[in-house]
């Protein structure tokens, strides 16, 4: 998710995930709709939902 990607760099934490830590460049755009960088929070939601999926790992 390249919009997502830009913003990575200017987190407060390196390994940031977009999830829940403080400080997130990512999150602070999720719903700024004034915002050049602005993210849409069906676009955010659908980041969590693959993320959650990926971190889930396999089911046998």
């Amino acid at each position: 998710m390249p919009d997502i990607g830009a913003l990575a760099d200017q987190c407060k934490f390196y390994n940031c995930t977009h999830l829940h830590e403080p400080g997130c460049a990512v999150m602070a755009e999720v719903d700024n709709e004034g915002s050049p960088h602005y993210i849409h929070p069906n676009r955010y939601r659908i980041y969590t939902e693959l993320s959650e999926e990926l971190n889930a790992g396999y089911k046998y």
